[in-house]
């Protein structure tokens, strides 16, 4: 089977690149972003990932990990809005905080319930993708 290489003009924000999909001779595919070489993963397109089940969460259930308590930005961005003060009761889905990141807004929302025991930000701040935004506390 030959593949052959194809080219597209994509619009990222308000930039375009052309995105060039080709082959390479170990099989493997190759993209390039404007003539430069990328990393990408690609799955098939009828892949549909399995979620992770989620334990329940009984009075028998061990403590939460920091992983578990810990809220982290998915991305850079500035921080909008804080939905949340020190001390509210969450369940899961409740939004954390507001990030706004080339001109879309996106919320940050909890995955599991718990207390607010600190909040590491403020409207107006900047963050970073993978900095701590809130820690929560067992409920």
């Amino acid at each position: 089977m030959t593949f052959t290489p194809r080219r597209f003009r994509v619009r990222v924000g308000q930039r375009w690149f052309t995105v060039e999909v080709r082959r390479g001779p170990d099989g493997r595919f190759q993209v390039l972003v404007d003539g430069q070489p990328v990393e990408v993963e690609a799955l098939p397109e009828d892949f549909s990932p399995r979620p992770r089940p989620q334990a329940p969460v009984t009075p028998e259930a061990p403590p939460l990990t920091r992983e578990e308590t810990t809220i982290i930005s998915p991305m850079p961005g500035r921080v909008v809005v804080v939905s949340v003060q020190v001390g509210d009761r969450l369940r899961p889905g409740d939004e954390i905080c507001v990030i706004e990141a080339m001109k879309m807004e996106q919320s940050i929302r909890c995955t599991r319930g718990g207390v607010v025991k600190v909040l590491h930000i403020r409207p107006g701040q900047t963050v970073h993708a993978g900095d701590i935004l809130a820690e929560l506390g067992e409920e």
